[in-house]
């Protein structure tokens, strides 16, 4: 079977033939990493490590610190193996899991951890930040085989932040195993602060992937759904990368649908052209209400309810539309003025779309509409930017969770501190009441407020983007919670200080000139889509039947047949080749994550019925969902062969 286990090669290292083994393993790499192939191509390692025999004859690694500085050894002087395999029977998970190794050294404890519970592993990444280290990790033994595996990731880097963008292709087998961390202490002796940093921003990835995991597992089939009915209306619209720096130095309001909205929304009205202005959509038809024309609307939910927010407007012509791929398709699609497609490449059909219709730029929207407002307004480099609404909290006294007229408005009661969950009342399109976990942060007034788990985690993300921006952020939401690297203001105050802005360019104009339409070369890409699609359904079918003719004959208790070796193979190939396929990856990715999520969800029951099942479970999604949605990929080609020849407006 395609497993780790199976890939590492477990074989016995001849030191003299160590450059052959070197190149093997480059040659491995060359595939998944060009990059780091090209530049340890040309590498020197660096002259104060040195690899040492041990007692047992296996090689140690060891770094020169100094004169009267004692030098530190990467593994045991007496046995390296043994002293990984120590390590990883204290470390190792009873059930499959996701190993993320901080620090190399030369790889024993990952042999350990292969050699001896292969059945514990969902899937491994390892993270060195010394290119030396790797390079004489990669002359110990042959990882060739390791190398060619999917659910195995290596990654060099010096700046710790690069963990959370390699983690995230992992996302289905860190939420549905969990994670075990195998430290390598002195690696943590050599770079403290890297390993250190390197870990906390693991850890922020394992709370928002708890919150996207939750939202793919509900609504993935939705989503997936969404963008593949918004490909012609992605490769209609425009990008915002050439945006980047077009209103510098240009003051710019957000506004949230918070419920302090209420306090403070009228003043904008009166100073609305002092500043660019920028909404969600859940406050778009309030905004309006109040005689403001936006610049800009965000809208990036995936659910029909959020068309609403829309319904009987009649966008201004200098209104522009910011859209993600999972918004609701009718959004975008009825939206008369000019828009944008926010592109990011969180999924493959993102990617995918990039490459065939693009360049629309790789944007990362965030985790909320609110989150996407601020990115798109910094990646303009307005200056200063004035947050109102952004309230990321239950109020205080109890009362509205949104701002009034809002659709999603609920009401909650005062919650006290000693409590863990307030009651959220039902609303017209939610119409039973509620219980949300909440905790406690700290207000912008100074005292702690009550949120909910989801949202303490955009305020988490919200004011790590803020610091990161340098740029000035006013708070003007006069209420909810404290977001860090903000300053926190009364609008009226900062509006008042605000000169009107002179005339500025108009956007359109200068969008259509950085459109290069290619249709044909996208039409030849739909087609090569429909076609892998079809030829994956072909396979799932294939492997489901044998899926069941398999788990027929041993649910037969009399029957007690010997495990066909041949089958299992066929079953294993069929899954993992479904499962890397870019056609799958781009048409089906997020509406098979619920899916795959239970299959790597592994328990210690799973006999061979229980596996078989899962296997067909997955082959039978396959099977439904290409089925449902190659219509929707050749209705949206269609929608592009027509655009193309129909004249312009």
């Amino acid at each position: 079977m395609n497993s780790i286990a199976g890939l590492i090669g477990i074989v016995g290292v001849d030191f003299n033939k160590t450059q052959s083994i070197y190149e093997a393993n480059l040659n491995a790499l060359r595939e998944s990493a060009p990059d780091l192939v090209k530049k340890l191509s040309h590498f020197s390692p660096s002259p104060l490590f040195h690899l040492i025999h041990s007692d047992s004859s296996d090689p140690t690694l060891e770094l020169e610190i100094g004169k009267g500085a004692k030098s530190i050894l990467f593994h045991s002087r007496r046995d390296p193996k043994k002293e990984a395999l120590r390590q990883i029977e204290l470390q190792a998970s009873d059930l499959p899991c996701f190993y993320f190794f901080a620090g190399l050294g030369l790889g024993y404890t990952l042999e350990a951890l292969v050699e001896h519970y292969p059945k514990t592993i969902n899937a491994i990444l390892l993270l060195e930040r010394d290119l030396t280290i790797f390079y004489y990790f990669l002359h110990r033994r042959d990882w060739s085989l390791l190398f060619s595996n999917p659910r195995f990731r290596i990654v060099i880097s010096e700046n710790p932040e690069t963990i959370t963008q390699d983690a995230m292709p992992f996302l289905p087998q860190i939420m549905s195993g969990g994670v075990r961390f195998i430290d390598h202490k002195p690696s943590f002796q050599i770079y403290p602060t890297f390993y250190t940093d390197a870990i906390e921003q693991f850890r922020l990835l394992l709370k928002r992937a708890a919150v996207e995991s939750e939202f793919l597992i509900q609504h993935g089939a939705l989503i997936q759904r969404n963008a593949i009915l918004n490909l012609p209306a992605m490769c209609a619209s425009h990008g915002l990368g050439p945006l980047r720096g077009f209103y510098r130095d240009q003051p710019a309001v957000l506004i949230g649908a918070g419920p302090s909205l209420n306090k403070n929304l009228h003043l904008l009205a009166v100073h609305r052209s002092k500043v660019l202005v920028f909404c969600v959509d859940t406050c778009y038809r309030l905004v309006r209400e109040h005689g403001i024309i936006p610049d800009f609307v965000s809208a990036i939910d995936p659910t029909d309810l959020n068309v609403t927010h829309f319904e009987d407007i009649e966008p201004d012509p200098r209104e522009v539309l910011i859209f993600e791929s999972d918004v609701h398709p009718d959004i975008p699609r009825k939206w008369t003025g000019s828009s944008i497609f926010l592109n990011s490449e969180k999924a493959a059909i993102n990617r995918w779309i990039e490459e065939i219709a693009g360049p629309f730029g790789n944007f990362e929207p965030g985790l909320s509409v609110g989150h996407t407002l601020f990115n798109a307004a910094a990646w303009m480099h307005c200056n200063p930017i004035i947050l109102i609404g952004y309230d990321l909290a239950y109020p205080e006294e109890g009362g509205g969770t949104h701002a009034d007229g809002t659709l999603y408005k609920r009401l909650v009661k005062k919650a006290v501190q000693e409590e863990n969950h307030i009651i959220l009342q039902p609303a017209p399109f939610h119409p039973s009441p509620c219980t949300e976990k909440i905790e406690w942060v700290l207000g912008v007034r100074g005292r702690k407020v009550p949120t909910s788990k989801t949202m303490a985690v955009f305020l988490r993300e919200l004011s790590d983007r803020i610091k990161e921006s340098k740029l000035t952020i006013f708070d003007a939401t006069e209420g909810g919670a404290l977001i860090e690297g903000t300053i926190p203001s009364r609008l009226d105050s900062i509006l008042s200080t605000l000169e009107s802005r002179p005339p500025l360019g108009d956007i359109v104009p200068f969008l259509e000139e950085h459109r290069d339409p290619q249709d044909e070369q996208r039409l030849l890409a739909f087609d090569q889509l429909i076609e892998g699609l079809q030829s994956a359904q072909d396979m799932a079918r294939e492997a489901y039947n044998r899926s069941m003719a398999l788990l027929m004959q041993y649910e037969d208790v009399s029957n007690h047949p010997v495990m066909d070796e041949e089958e299992w193979e066929k079953i294993d190939h069929a899954f993992w080749t479904i499962y890397r396929s870019d056609h799958i990856q781009t048409a089906l990715g997020q509406a098979l994550f619920s899916s795959l999520f239970l299959f790597l969800r592994q328990k210690r029951e799973d006999d061979i019925p229980n596996r078989l099942t899962k296997y067909a479970s997955v082959f039978k999604s396959v099977i439904q969902l290409s089925e449902e949605f190659i219509p929707y990929v050749q209705n949206s080609r269609d929608q592009i062969a027509q655009s193309c020849q129909d004249p312009p407006l």
